[in-house]
């Protein structure tokens, strides 16, 4: 009875994540008001050891994270600048989310309720891209649909509207999940309607919002996905002729003679700013080897004094415009190893379930695994940063791969 007991307790950290989720969504002076929630999660993970005599199941990533947590301490101490420890509570949300969905899969064999939840958070994100970007030039061939569009500037928290970059970046952490979990649902007649309108809806908005590197990376993570997960045939023959579609309709919207005209000039002065950022960044890693100028500290004015980029003397810069040199730039040549070690980590626990796993592990490893690799090749040339409020993406995706990874290797221990 006891412990039914503290299985019903243990229910609390979900919506407890929640509300973490929310609260760190808001910028830095709003969300620190909100930091003390972290700790509740030090009763739950103790009523967890007492249940189950283990207090977190060891995987690569979580040996990361901790390393991440270690290495942001350390950079609050010794960089030359810093926001404080309260930067640390994004990715310490990030430990939090692995945690939760690593340990609820394990006592229930199976990530049904993560995987739940990433397709509700799939639909959402996907309706708020279509009714809240800020559509810009890009999407300029578009307008005839885009004019019919509602648009929701009001809903508090997303007030104003996103940022087409920032958000493109999200869904192709996104849409290649959808789409292989989606095949997996049809190929095994699966309830499939909520993936299948969270992979309509995230389509729809990254075409329409033109985000050129995430469309990149997409239309490589879905050619793994059709590789891997679709069944051969006449489905995967429909698949392949659907992706080479795609791919020949983006060439012809970049190669148009009338959008080429109008977008040279701007993708000129985009690919040159780039080089000079990302020069910024190399000059800052080769002055602040072990520490970087400190976390998320690039976008301030101080350090844009020195380490200056032309066109950004009075305009803030947010990031890098590279993933990888922004984790330089954070916590220099310990962040760049980290980086490595997390894309090697990630390859690994993939190999591992789709070695070892059945078909289930097999999608939803490569599915996650696909996101990952789509905005890898998006944050070649934009970032969303560990500190940015849609990096909790990125921590349920490490979350569901490290949870199926421990599903593989603990059925192959019994």
């Amino acid at each position: 009875m006891a412990k039914r007991l503290g299985n019903y307790a243990l229910q609390i950290q979900w919506p407890l994540l929640g509300v973490l989720v929310v609260a760190f969504w808001f910028p830095l002076s709003i969300r620190a008001e909100w930091t003390w929630l972290l700790l509740l999660f030090v009763p739950i993970m103790l009523l967890h050891w007492w249940l189950e005599r283990r207090l977190i199941s060891t995987t690569p990533i979580v040996v990361l994270s901790l390393v991440l947590l270690i290495l942001g301490v350390l950079n609050v101490v010794y960089a030359p600048y810093t926001w404080g420890l309260v930067m640390l509570g994004r990715p310490l949300l990030g430990v939090l989310i692995i945690y939760t969905f690593v340990e609820t899969s394990r006592l229930h064999g199976n990530v049904r309720i993560p995987l739940l939840i990433l397709v509700g958070l799939a639909v959402f994100i996907g309706a708020l891209a279509l009714f809240t970007t800020q559509w810009n030039e890009k999407s300029a061939s578009f307008d005839f649909l885009l004019n019919y569009l509602p648009r929701w500037r009001d809903i508090p928290g997303f007030e104003g509207g996103f940022n087409a970059n920032e958000l493109s970046g999200a869904l192709a952490w996104l849409l290649p999940p959808m789409a292989g979990l989606a095949v997996y649902r049809w190929a095994h007649k699966l309830p499939r309607v909520g993936v299948t309108l969270a992979f309509v809806l995230l389509f729809l908005a990254l075409i329409l919002g033109q985000g050129r590197m995430a469309i990149i990376g997409t239309l490589v993570a879905l050619a793994v996905v059709i590789y891997l997960l679709v069944p051969t045939g006449k489905w995967r023959r429909i698949a392949w002729v659907a992706l080479v579609a795609v791919t020949v309709f983006e060439l012809v919207l970049i190669f148009n003679p009338a959008e080429r005209e109008r977008l040279e000039a701007r993708d000129e002065i985009s690919f040159t700013t780039r080089l000079y950022m990302w020069q910024a960044s190399l000059e800052i890693v080769r002055d602040h080897p072990l520490t970087g100028v400190g976390m998320n500290m690039y976008r301030t004015r101080v350090v844009r004094d020195q380490y200056p980029v032309p066109g950004y003397e009075n305009r803030v810069l947010p990031h890098t415009h590279n993933e990888m040199l922004q984790l330089g730039t954070d916590l220099g040549v310990p962040g760049l190893i980290l980086f490595v070690a997390l894309v090697a980590v990630v390859g690994y626990m993939t190999w591992v379930c789709w070695r070892s796993g059945d078909a289930m592990a097999r999608a939803v490893s490569v599915s996650m695994a696909a996101g990952l690799l789509a905005h890898g090749i998006f944050g070649m040339a934009d970032a969303i940063t560990f500190w940015d409020r849609f990096a909790f993406v990125l921590w349920i995706l490490l979350g569901i791969l490290a949870a199926q990874y421990t599903l593989v290797t603990v059925s192959q221990k019994t």
